[in-house]
């Protein structure tokens, strides 16, 4: 894979949770300090029993997509789709399996311990929110990702105490998700493991 769609997908790994785009038309949110709406919101996203991303990154100009389902406690599966194809990851636990490409068999890793923030860090990134403002039912704020390498700017909208939505823009990355099927039953189980691996 070329350095750039190396970037592209490690980029992607890293912020795909950080963009979310606004929905229909829904009431504004109530909470009278947006600051504490919007860290509540993040805190109710990660209580979740479940729920499903949507997720555009765009890097350099070469836009990847990623569809995320998450089950708690510990759960999680991220396919991203670029022009050099498709790739997997599944988290159950503390082991994390990964396929580089569609049909590729998967390897396993350990991973030091199952944390939503850091395997979708731009929610990570969501709870550092400041200058936080409601303009017309959206979270207008300033942002920065989880582990402080980069700076922006975001929306995000709410609905019922969880996100519905977010985008996060850090310049030369713009990063979008559209969130959705909370407390589904997604069945998210380890898949066969590359006897080599």
């Amino acid at each position: 894979m070329s350095g750039k769609k190396t970037l592209v997908r490690g980029a992607m790994a890293i912020l795909v949770a950080e963009g979310l785009v606004g929905c229909a038309e829904r009431p504004a949110p109530t909470d009278a300090e947006p600051r504490v709406a919007l860290r509540n919101a993040v805190a109710r996203t990660f209580e979740a029993r479940s729920f499903h991303i949507d997720g555009t990154i765009e890097l350099a100009g070469l836009p990847e997509t990623a569809e995320i389902d998450y089950v708690a406690p510990d759960r999680l599966r991220m396919v991203q789709h670029g022009d050099s194809g498709s790739a997997t990851r599944i988290v159950v636990g503390t082991n994390a399996y990964d396929s580089p490409a569609s049909g590729a068999p998967f390897t396993v890793s350990t991973i030091p311990e199952f944390s939503l923030p850091d395997l979708i860090t731009p929610l990570g990134a969501l709870r550092t929110a400041d200058d936080v403002k409601l303009v017309d039912g959206s979270y207008r704020f300033t942002v920065s990702d989880s582990i402080g390498q980069l700076a922006g700017e975001g929306e995000a909208r709410v609905y019922g105490g969880v996100f519905e939505s977010a985008s996060l823009d850090f310049g030369k990355i713009e990063v979008r998700l559209t969130f959705s099927d909370y407390g589904e039953n997604f069945a998210i189980n380890a898949p066969e493991v590359d006897a080599a691996s």
